[in-house]
């Protein structure tokens, strides 16, 4: 059986958290679909930069903040590329917003594309890139609790091993979760 999670990486966000910074209510309450598809995710709010809502392992749609944030992205990219010594893609990335004194209830991630062997939460990586949180994040998975600094890339086995989050702390706490799509054969993970 796959790992739960492993720390892969650093990664500077000063620039994601300036471009976050501009988005303005009305942008986080934009894409509700997560939160509306997957009520586990009620509590949450996103921005939905490069998305899939059927979770394929096809490229995601580009949103119309995409090309503000096209160059980190790649950076990125190239970053993880190096990682994972492969010339993969990001093929989703969101950000999403857990307020302070919220939580999301444990669970497994299940996608529409679930009935599928290659299912992108069963074979790519999800990367998880705290921007803003406080020590009072709580985030299991499996049977650790796991604290992810800003600035920090964690790979997270969230289809195979339950996982929760809860905000203990009087800040909102911000993730950009991405997927790691190493390239058309590749089947394994980090972890």
């Amino acid at each position: 059986m796959k790992g739960s999670y492993k720390h892969i990486g650093n990664t500077d966000c000063l620039n994601l958290i300036k471009l976050v910074s501009k988005h303005t209510v009305a942008d986080w309450n934009k894409y509700d679909f997560r939160q509306k598809r997957y009520t586990v995710h009620t509590e949450t709010t996103t921005l939905a930069i490069l998305y899939d809502k059927n979770y394929s392992r096809n490229m995601g749609i580009e949103s119309e903040w995409y090309p503000i944030y096209k160059e980190e992205i790649l950076r990125i990219e190239k970053q993880l590329q190096s990682i994972y010594k492969s010339n993969g893609k990001i093929i989703r990335f969101v950000v999403v917003n857990l307020p302070a004194g919220k939580e999301v209830p444990k669970h497994r991630d299940a996608t529409l594309a679930e009935d599928e062997d290659v299912a992108s939460l069963k074979v790519d990586s999800r990367i998880h890139l705290p921007i803003k949180t406080n020590k009072d994040v709580h985030f299991g998975i499996g049977d650790a609790i796991v604290h992810m600094n800003v600035g920090e890339l964690w790979e997270i086995n969230n289809h195979y091993h339950p996982h929760w989050v809860k905000n203990d702390g009087s800040t909102d706490r911000l993730h950009c979760i991405l997927d790691y799509r190493a390239d058309l054969e590749y089947t394994q993970s980090l972890i």
